[in-house]
Formats: structure tokens, sequence, C-alpha cells
């Protein structure tokens, strides 16, 4: 069994944006309250998502959402030192709105076989 000190000193967070696990140390938590205060309020939508938050919306995998940032169909910007992909959400909402009027469009060109005439 794991003494009681040591319980009480690790903690498991989730991480936000990829549902990772991590192990923090006690110290490392107070760093991390005191710069809770640079975060975004709590329940206000983010301006950007990662490509992980993406793939959640359009429940479909980072990987599908990476070769669409890639080819240019849902704009992104890489940012920092890393370049890491985020989306808009603006962009994200205009994608899904794109994809709305494409699949409706597709649908008035291919009705259904034998489907009941509208009256």
């Amino acid at each position: 069994m794991e003494p009681e000190a040591n319980r009480s000193s690790d903690t498991v967070e989730r991480s936000r944006t990829s549902g990772r696990r991590r192990l923090e140390s006690a110290g490392d938590l107070e760093t991390h309250h005191g710069q809770e205060a640079l975060m975004p309020t709590p329940g206000v939508e983010p301006r950007f998502y990662t490509l992980e938050d993406v793939a959640t919306v359009l429940n479909v995998r980072v990987a599908q959402v990476y070769a669409l940032v890639r080819s240019g169909e849902l704009p992104a910007v890489k940012l920092g030192g890393r370049g890491v992909w985020r989306v808009d959400r603006l962009q994200l909402d205009a994608y899904i709105e794109r994809m709305h009027e494409q699949t409706a469009d597709w649908a008035r060109k291919h009705p259904l076989i034998g489907a009941p005439e509208e009256e």
C-alpha cells in the first residue's frame, strides 16, 4: 500500500485538450494554480482549437483533421516555436457550413429512387 504522504503529494490531472493524464507534484500544482489567472475564463469558448478539439467537434480522428488542415480545406495557423496547429473557431464554423451546403447540393443532385415526391 502506498504511504499517505506520497498520495497527497502527487495529483493526477486530466489535460483539457488532449485527454492524456499526467502526474504533477504538489509544487507544480502551486505554480499551475498561480498561472490560472492567465488562462481563459472557464466556460468561455476559446478562439482557437487544437487539432484534438476539432477532431472531437467533428467526431473524426486527429489524422483526418490534420489532412484537412494540410490540404487547405480547413484553414489553420501554426503557432509558437514548435509550430503547433490551431484552428480558429470561426474558420471551423465556416468549414462546417460549407460541408452542409455541399451535402445539400449533392443530395439534390442524387435523389433517392422511389422516394415519395414532395407535394
